[in-house]
């Protein structure tokens, strides 16, 4: 598999002779994947052009950011007691326009157990780890500050290390078969966010550094 997207036209930036480089972006992605009985092996790669440039005119010496990330995921089913293992290794490096790069790993174990009949119960464990290099503040994915502490905004007056910013998620999901093409599932989603974590389950509302987040739900899945 892959795929490449054409590069868009800039917005917001002035171009001069002092400033000759335009932000024109774009996406490309490869991937690939093996499956044979019970065993299934995946691999992706993406990178990112100038995706996350601001609109600020730029000047001959801007270094146009250029973020990449790479997984690797397998499955295993064991046939005889209907279970499905599966993991998932994933590294983003986020490209920098002067402090050097900021690196983050996580990786994912999942499993999907087909108890009887159309009773099936999934689990899944995924660990974000500290991100790392001097890019500071991205997305998501905390800060690599050079400072060893920094204020806490939702605890006033509390330190924390400005590196402990990964997270853990935990899902849990009971999946009822209508029929062969079609469920309902309930399922609990809990995320553990380090003392500098910022990841997300919901985005409405203020949420602070470190702060935990549960969710829960129903879905009714129909496949075509």
């Amino acid at each position: 598999m892959f795929g490449y997207s054409a590069k868009n036209e800039s917005t917001g930036q002035t171009l001069t002779a002092a400033a000759p480089q335009s932000n024109t972006p774009n996406i490309w992605s490869m991937g690939a994947t093996y499956n044979n009985g019970p065993i299934y092996v995946g691999a992706g790669y993406e990178k990112h052009k100038g995706t996350r440039v601001g609109a600020a005119a730029q000047t001959a010496a801007t270094i146009i950011p250029t973020d990449t990330g790479w997984n690797i995921n397998a499955a295993y089913k064991f046939e005889p007691i209907r279970f499905k293992l599966g993991a998932i290794y994933e590294r983003l490096t986020y490209g920098s326009t002067g402090a050097g790069d900021t690196k983050r790993n996580s990786y994912g174990f999942f499993g999907d157990w087909n108890i009887q009949g159309p009773h099936t119960l999934r689990l899944g464990y995924t660990v974000a780890g500290d991100s790392s290099g001097g890019g500071g503040a991205v997305g998501k994915i905390g800060s690599s500050t050079a400072a060893a502490t920094v204020a806490n905004a939702g605890l006033p007056g509390v330190l924390f290390n400005a590196n402990d910013n990964g997270a853990k998620l935990y899902a849990i999901q009971y999946a009822y078969a209508l029929s062969k093409r079609t469920e309902v599932n309930v399922f609990y989603v809990r995320l553990d966010n380090d003392q500098g974590g910022l990841y997300r389950i919901q985005t409405n509302g203020t949420t602070n550094t470190g702060q935990d987040q549960n969710a829960y739900g129903m879905q009714l899945r129909h496949t075509f």
